[in-house]
């Protein structure tokens, strides 16, 4: 890999606004629409109280995800990746980054473990993860490094292969329980003893729910996250919450 691999100013409030841009345009069209409606019928007072509610809500979630975004991907610590050294050897032998299209991370993790042996897996399956952002974030940015395509229920790993395995912002698109079940059952086939599991996850929390609203109910709970690691033999480690929005859990074989 060559040169120092960096982060734009305003590259993740402007992906999320790429990659969901159907839900600020209906905002915008909503938003417009009401106050037309406000401006030109003699609405009963309680319609007009709500409309301007609804108008303020709508205006609110979509500034409030863009600012958000914006802080949690171009200016928190989350991809300065800092905090990993806590969680990890100061070198780890075999190191394996999977994500679903939208590889954000290897390059940067890399840089964090130049010494260690690398491979990319995309879990990508389009039956499995049916949302539009993902499709749209798949074909409006090219990966910069290659990844091996691979089946989430069948990795191309060997047993007890990795020392640490990365799931970034990678697992919630397993929107099916037995799906990622099936996927956290082969991670902890691959890993290691002693090896680590990073997942880094969004919650389906006040936090997210006050700056994505609905756009929240995308994201799984805590006790899921829980629940899914528990089920697959693996005990939490440890949890960090990296920003109020964003917390990364480390996992260990039982």
């Amino acid at each position: 890999m060559n040169g120092k691999i960096t982060r734009h100013s305003y590259q993740g409030a402007i992906q999320i606004f790429q990659y969901n841009w159907t839900f600020y345009a209906a905002a915008l069209s909503l938003s417009v629409t009401g106050i037309v409606l406000l401006r030109t019928m003699d609405l009963a007072m309680w319609l007009r109280v709500g409309l301007i509610a609804a108008i303020l809500v709508t205006v609110f979630w979509g500034v409030a995800s863009l600012a958000v975004s914006h802080y949690v991907y171009d200016r928190s610590p989350l991809y300065q990746f800092e905090w990993l050294r806590e969680l990890l050897a100061p070198s780890p032998s075999v190191c394996v980054n999977i994500h679903a299209g939208l590889d954000e991370t290897s390059g940067l993790l890399m840089q964090l473990y130049p010494h260690s042996h690398w491979q990319i897996l995309d879990i990508y399956e389009p039956t499995q993860m049916t949302e539009p952002a993902i499709k749209r974030a798949r074909s409006l940015t090219l990966a910069a490094l290659p990844a091996i395509s691979a089946d989430f229920r069948e990795l191309p790993l060997t047993e007890q292969s990795c020392d640490v395995v990365f799931v970034i912002f990678t697992a919630h698109e397993l929107r099916a329980e037995a799906s990622r079940l099936s996927f956290f059952a082969e991670l902890h086939r691959v890993l290691r003893p002693q090896g680590k599991v990073i997942v880094v996850e969004h919650l389906r929390d006040w936090p997210n729910f006050l700056a994505f609203g609905p756009g929240a109910w995308h994201f799984l709970a805590h006790s899921v996250w829980l629940h899914t690691a528990r089920s697959a033999n693996f005990a939490v480690m440890r949890e960090l919450k990296l920003t109020p929005f964003v917390s990364a859990f480390c996992l260990g074989k039982q």
